[in-house]
């Protein structure tokens, strides 16, 4: 006997695997061995060294695969689940190979579960692969759907005819050949339009915003984000917002969502432009109602200084020549000159360093900003005096420098698995983290020139900043033993070239947030004896805001401390889920 065979003696096949390939016509009465090789080989190549099938149920009973058994073998009877197993083995290696991806195996289930009614559509194919494999990419999809696509077009295909009793073969390919090719956008640097960032950073992932400001959400892309919209809404656990005249706020802003071609704010339930929301609302008892609820401050104000440290700020209202030599004297020389009261001494060594840096920084340039600096230089020398201010405060973290926030990756890694690729959060040129729970509670992002705040780079930093700040807001709840949903904010600093915007987010009633521009501060172009004030206004703005960051980051320990008896109060869906930029999102969305 050939040495071989004795070999293949040894072979064991699945009994799933053995009616499979009977039903696929390669074991039939008096098969031998080497015929079933052969047969295995057609369908994969890897089986001529080791013939291992996959398992449909690990309790069936084996076979042994005898070469001299002239007994023939029993033609099984496949039910539905056989056939589709059948089918999905066959159709992963004629179209993908025997080695496919996640979702190339997706793009088969597709077409297995549509096999008796064939009406492929892009649209529902997406649907589809989003259910199965959410963090797949838009370009990954596009070219599955044409590998399928081509696979059945073809209609003279001789790999149809293994196929033909599993499926209707013919109303498939008459389908696929009126069913469109989905857009594919291949990286390209020839043609790409010029943007403020030429490349897409890693952390945009599979549905990082796109860089050009003059792409379009095709309508693929536009049915993702109306379906991630609706799937997010229907998850909301908690109580919607109802007026008293009986009209439910939430179901009023979703239907205005839904007609929108762009990615908004709004996608991510936070509420930016009040009056725009304002004007969906027909009566006007309905009108001052919402106007009434959204024009409240959310939470409390942010505090301001004390009468005490605000004199004491007014000690350095110096012109730039006798600055030099006031600070020269060190911060424990300057005193009250009336019996006033003095800040502790914490505060006024700040105050003093505070301002020295932003001395050395004016007098570099004859006490004159430059016209022209890059983002880094505006971040690292001007507003450096951010990590000055906030690495002072012990309850508080600042993290320079471009950073990844731990709360947005979180979210979009949400029910992930190992087969697919781990995303990174949004990027941010800053945060500020409560040091004893290390949860994040302000996000920084700068631009190198103040261009308004209707231009493209501050209307997209505003965006990336308040989805920012929600996911903040989501993880911290989420891991609050107590309900403060009602006092509880996140925070974000705008810097634009010398001015910054301080905004705050809170959750208002139902499924919707508001994101609040508290104030804007502006550095002087030029420093003289006049615009001392305004600079130290700047300062007083930025240590107020370290206060209430401080007290902030005490309210997180406190609400996040465990209990030994109770169970967690303000868990779960309660909120909504945020939007995950769709793939081709432009960075500038038109006016609501």
């Amino acid at each position: 006997m050939d040495p071989r065979s004795n070999q293949l003696q040894q072979i064991r096949i699945n009994s799933a695997t053995r009616d499979r390939m009977d039903q696929y016509g390669t074991l039939n009465a008096g098969t031998n061995t080497n015929n079933t090789i052969a047969c295995c080989a057609s369908i994969a190549p890897e089986f001529h060294e080791n013939v291992k099938a996959r398992v449909a149920d690990s309790n069936r009973r084996e076979f042994l695969v005898e070469q001299d058994d002239p007994r023939p073998s029993k033609q099984p009877v496949l039910d539905e689940d056989g056939k589709a197993a059948l089918l999905t083995d066959i159709l992963t290696i004629e179209i993908f190979g025997t080695r496919p991806k996640k979702i190339e195996g997706c793009c088969v289930h597709y077409i297995v579960a549509m096999r008796s009614m064939p009406s492929p559509q892009p649209t529902k194919f997406v649907e589809f692969l989003r259910t199965r494999h959410p963090s797949a990419t838009m370009d990954a999809m596009a070219k599955g759907w044409k590998k399928v696509k081509d696979y059945f077009s073809n209609d003279s295909k001789t790999e149809h005819e293994r196929i033909k009793d599993l499926m209707n073969v013919n109303e498939f390919v008459m389908a696929f050949k009126n069913a469109p090719y989905m857009e594919i956008h291949e990286p390209t640097t020839a043609n790409a339009p010029p943007t403020t960032r030429s490349t897409r950073t890693r952390s945009s992932g599979s549905s990082g915003s796109s860089n050009s400001s003059g792409s379009t959400l095709n309508a693929v892309g536009l049915a993702k984000m109306r379906g991630e919209f609706s799937k997010n809404y229907n998850a909301f656990k908690g109580e919607a917002w109802i007026l008293a005249s009986g009209m439910v706020v939430d179901q009023i802003i979703a239907e205005h969502i839904k007609l929108l071609s762009y990615e908004s704010a709004l996608h991510s339930f936070v509420i930016e432009d009040v009056e725009s929301i304002i004007d969906l609302f027909p009566e006007d008892s309905d009108k001052a109602e919402v106007r009434e609820t959204l024009g409240q401050p959310p939470g409390e104000a942010i505090p301001s200084l004390s009468p005490e440290e605000m004199d004491y700020l007014a000690l350095y209202d110096k012109s730039p020549s006798e600055m030099d030599e006031f600070l020269a004297r060190g911060w424990a020389s300057v005193s009250m000159s009336t019996a006033g009261v003095l800040p502790d001494k914490g505060f006024r060594r700040l105050v003093h360093h505070c301002v020295q840096h932003l001395y050395f920084i004016y007098s570099k340039g004859n006490f004159l900003l430059p016209r022209e600096q890059s983002e880094t230089w505006f971040m690292n020398k001007l507003w450096g005096v951010i990590s000055i201010i906030f690495d002072s405060e012990t309850e508080l973290d600042h993290q320079p420098g471009e950073t990844s926030s731990q709360a947005s990756g979180l979210r979009r890694n949400k029910g992930r698995n190992f087969d697919d690729r781990q995303l990174l959060g949004r990027k941010a040129d800053g945060l500020i983290v409560a040091s004893d729970t290390r949860l994040e509670i302000c996000i920084i992002e700068a631009a190198k020139k103040d261009a308004g705040a209707t231009s493209t780079k501050a209307l997209t930093d505003t965006r990336k900043m308040a989805k920012t700040m929600k996911d903040m807001h989501d993880l911290v709840r989420s891991r609050s033993t107590q309900n403060i949903r009602s006092s509880f904010k996140t925070f974000g600093l705008r810097i634009s070239g010398p001015s910054m915007t301080c905004y705050s987010l809170c959750q208002r009633r139902g499924r919707f947030y508001q994101l609040c521009a508290e104030s804007t501060v502006i550095f002087p172009a030029r420093w003289k004896g006049s615009t001392t004030t305004n600079i130290l206004s700047v300062l007083a703005k930025l240590l107020a805001y370290r206060k209430e960051l401080s007290e902030t980051a005490d309210q997180i320990t406190e609400a996040t401390k465990v209990p030994l008896k109770t169970s967690n109060l303000d868990t779960g869906d309660f909120w909504a889920a945020t939007l995950t930029t769709p793939t081709n999102s432009p960075r500038l969305a038109p006016f609501m």
